[in-house]
């Protein structure tokens, strides 16, 4: 990778990770606080990755996938959540 294509790097798993992870709390009613809580996390790191400003560990997201009855790899790609996006509608 030259240093120009370094600079223009953008943490798109983050942030996908950090959407899917905003779209299933909320779709199980429970707020940031609820959710840290029961993983023991602290709220404010919680909120940086929703946002996809936190690097989350491989460990901590599986935490949180299976706290909310989801495949961690799903919450990735986003496949379960565009499903249910779509029944929604």
């Amino acid at each position: 990778m030259s240093s120009d294509e370094s600079l223009s790097f953008e943490p798109r798993l983050q942030r996908e990770f950090g959407s899917n992870l905003r779209a299933w709390r909320t779709s199980r009613g429970l707020t940031q606080e609820a959710l840290a809580e029961k993983l023991e996390l602290s709220s404010r790191y919680l909120r940086t990755l929703e946002t996809g400003a936190g690097n989350i560990t491989l460990r901590t997201m599986e935490q949180v996938a299976y706290a909310l009855g989801e495949d961690p790899i799903e919450m990735l790609s986003g496949s379960r959540r565009d499903q249910t996006r779509g029944s929604d509608s």
